[in-house]
């Protein structure tokens, strides 16, 4: 048994079905899309701070010993 569903799109965010092309269901979806991605930015950033500091703590360190 087959069921055929009509033409739809599911939001990128909840994964919820809509019948547009749109990207998102909502504006809601569209902010909290925003900010994750703006959250997944910062902690790279922080992520590669922390290594080059690390680096550069170590490179000093062997000059000292």
């Amino acid at each position: 048994m087959n069921i055929r569903l009509p033409e739809h799109y599911h939001c990128i965010n909840c994964d919820n079905p809509m019948p547009t092309d749109e990207e998102f269901c909502s504006e809601k979806c569209l902010q909290e899309k925003e900010a994750g991605e703006k959250r997944a930015r910062r902690q790279t950033m922080f992520f590669y701070a922390i290594a080059i500091v690390a680096l550069i703590a170590l490179w000093v360190w062997s000059y000292v010993l």
